[in-house]
């Protein structure tokens, strides 16, 4: 009997860029069936348009195959690719909002810079210390260990593919600050600054919450998807977005309140410029 491939690619046969062999139609399939799926391990039913496609890039099919499998029984849709050029393929097939990608992979400098310049979110891949730190410099929204098992990857991918809270793809204005995620900027009272891809991720959610907030244990799971690490992460990367943007502790704009967590508050600060305009022209 033939047996269902409709979950998974692992044994979908080597495909061609743009030559004579048209890559299948299984990630088509795949996605539809993911989309059946139903919820595990409490993972909720929030439903995965075509848009929270993930694509897995890794050499090692088997690999890729494993980890595409978990990600469709958790209900994710997912396609796999193991060259450069299967990559952009279906990159521009199947249009991806997520892209999980081994650096070890031939090209994988020159898939990350493409990626990131159509607006994508990654995620790198890689046993190597230093080089998941270079991955985050380099615009990834996280990197983790290649080696971690099929499942519990999948598991973090999942949690990052289904966020509401992730930077949508255009501009994000909170009083003076605009955050451009797809374009990698950031505006301060019409001043663009240079800040790593972290700060700029922090930035654009504290921006979609204006007025509000949010606990540092809350940021820590949904920026970085680790809600068991220690919340010093938080506490030093809120210290350094606030100097990059020269706010003071006692600002009413860039607030943060012990045991309550960080927010912006733009009505507070349009208040304090009012006022200051007032006092200015008297």
């Amino acid at each position: 009997m033939e047996p269902d491939r409709s979950l998974r690619l692992d044994r979908q046969p080597e495909m061609e860029y743009l030559g004579t062999k048209q890559p299948q139609e299984a990630p088509v399939v795949a996605r539809e069936g993911a989309l059946r799926a139903g919820p595990r391990d409490g993972e909720g039913t929030a439903s995965l348009s075509a848009s929270r496609t993930v694509l897995v890039v890794t050499p090692e099919s088997t690999k890729a195959g494993e980890v595409v499998g978990a990600l469709q029984d958790r209900g994710v849709p997912s396609i796999q690719a193991s060259t450069p050029s299967q990559a952009i393929f279906w990159a521009r097939r199947a249009t991806p909002a997520l892209v999980v990608l081994d650096t070890n992979v031939r090209g994988a400098g020159l898939l990350l810079g493409e990626f990131r310049g159509e607006g994508r979110l990654l995620i790198a891949l890689n046993d190597d210390d230093s080089e998941r730190v270079r991955a985050l410099e380099a615009g990834c929204v996280d990197a983790l260990p290649k080696s971690l098992e099929p499942d519990e990857l999948a598991l973090k991918v999942t949690r990052l593919a289904r966020s509401e809270d992730l930077p949508p793809l255009g501009t994000i204005v909170a009083g003076p600050l605009t955050v451009d995620p797809s374009a990698c900027r950031l505006s301060w009272r019409g001043q663009q600054l240079s800040v790593s891809p972290l700060l700029l991720n922090l930035a654009g959610y504290l921006a979609l919450r204006p007025g509000q907030l949010t606990a540092a244990r809350k940021i820590l799971e949904d920026v970085w998807g680790e809600p068991w690490s220690d919340t010093n992460k938080v506490h030093q990367a809120m210290y350094r977005l606030r100097r990059c943007l020269g706010e003071r502790t006692d600002s009413l704009f860039f607030v943060a309140k012990r045991g309550h967590g960080y927010g912006l508050f733009p009505h507070a600060d349009e208040g304090l410029n009012d006022n200051a305009t007032r006092v200015a022209r008297a």
